[in-house]
């Protein structure tokens, strides 16, 4: 009888120890992922610039299972919009007249944000939703632009204007969803507003993002 009652305690404890490791959370997560990102403000940024490409990535902790805090890295680069530039200053009435021709070369923008990042998550079996909110480093950084305009001499010529940076305050906030593909491992997708807060009004992008994060 006292080995049955030994046995029988000693199932129960193992038992009681495998679930406590099934149902242990892990708490630190790594991720990464890469998508578009949109121009949108301000007017002259979402004009001469075209959607670009994004990438970012971060480590986070989660303090509690809605609860998590990241540091995270997201950079943006938009090529320059020669068109949309065409369609502005090649309809310059002496340009026509003297038959001229504009090609315009370099110009690229890039964004890089580096931000403390919460993220609340509605928690699901599969699903879980979620929003971030963060704050942080911002710098943006413009490419030499050379401007060429042919026309009838005397009148054209070649002028290149030296590339800018600036780095300011940054926001962030979005929206994205975590998908989970197997225990520890979760695809996610999102949508980010990244806003610097420059000098004469803050510029925005729009990220939106696919990838993959791991929790330890």
């Amino acid at each position: 009888m006292k080995r049955i009652a030994f046995v029988s305690c000693t199932l129960v404890l193992l038992a009681s120890t495998a679930i406590g490791q099934q149902t242990e959370e892990k708490k630190m997560n790594i991720f990464a992922g890469g998508g578009i990102s949109i121009p949108v403000g301000p007017e002259v940024f979402k004009d001469y610039w075209k959607l670009g490409s994004s990438i970012g990535g971060g480590v986070g902790y989660s303090f509690m299972p809605w609860m998590s805090l990241y540091a995270t890295v997201d950079y943006s680069n938009f090529p320059f919009n020669e068109q949309g530039f065409l369609d502005t200053y090649a309809a310059d009435p002496l340009i026509k007249l003297l038959g001229g021709q504009i090609k315009v070369e370099g110009g690229s923008t890039s964004i890089l944000a580096a931000t403390l990042t919460e993220k609340f998550s509605l928690v699901g079996q599969t699903v879980s939703p979620y929003v971030l909110v963060g704050a942080g480093f911002y710098h943006i950084s413009l490419s030499d632009v050379t401007v060429t305009v042919s026309m009838q001499a005397p009148f054209g010529g070649t002028e290149t204007e030296n590339g800018k940076s600036e780095s300011a305050a940054g926001l962030i906030g979005g929206l994205g969803s975590d998908v989970q593909v197997s225990e520890g491992i979760d695809a996610f997708i999102q949508g980010l507003c990244v806003i610097g807060l420059t000098k004469g009004g803050s510029t925005t992008c729009v990220p939106v993002r696919a990838g993959v994060s791991f929790k330890f």
